[in-house]
């Protein structure tokens, strides 16, 4: 992220600074979709070798089973409902794991969310204070969105809300206190 101080107080800056925030959003979310990717060719792995010891076993059915769970991983992207061999142990390893990559995403997401929003504010501020109030208002806008957008996808109290509305709290208790464009400034 650019530092809030560089950003020019003008429209042209806060669309520089909305899509440097789109990139980095698009980057976060992408090695997230990476680690999903490899978690369902891992899962693939894992039911191809339970189908090596189905097989082993002569049941038809199981070997069917397996083959539609991977058809459906390959095209889904997830685990189906049907059953299968193994399912409920396998399954249960594919879900907590893949919480686990949703929930770091979100934390990510958020974290970036939480200083964007910082450095909007800032500019907002800078846009006031140079009389660009419409332009002002279009920063205000972008952060009352991804405020929004922040409620709209806590999972139960973690991740995004309660890290934007931490961050939210020490701007408003502390201004742009010295803690803050630290947090900013090595994100270029």
């Amino acid at each position: 992220m650019v530092a809030a101080e560089q950003i020019s107080p003008s429209e042209e800056g806060l669309d520089s600074l909305m899509f440097s925030y789109s990139i980095l959003e698009e980057e976060v979310a992408k090695s997230y979709r990476e680690k999903v990717e490899e978690l369902n060719e891992n899962y693939i792995a894992a039911l191809e070798r339970e189908m090596a010891n189905v097989k082993a076993k002569g049941d038809l059915q199981g070997v069917l089973a397996i083959q539609k769970e991977i058809e459906v991983v390959q095209q889904e992207g997830a685990p189906g409902k049907e059953g299968f061999p193994g399912k409920e142990g396998m399954q249960a390893t594919y879900s907590d794991a893949r919480e686990a990559i949703e929930a770091e995403e979100e934390k990510a997401l958020g974290e970036l969310a939480a200083k964007h929003i910082v450095q909007l504010k800032s500019l907002r501020s800078a846009l006031v204070k140079a009389s660009k109030i419409e332009v002002a208002k279009k920063a205000d806008a972008e952060i009352k969105r991804l405020s929004k957008t922040g409620v709209e996808t806590e999972r139960g109290g973690d991740g995004f809300c309660r890290h934007f509305f931490d961050c939210a709290r020490i701007e408003e208790d502390f201004g742009q206190s010295h803690l803050l464009p630290q947090a900013v400034a090595g994100d270029v």
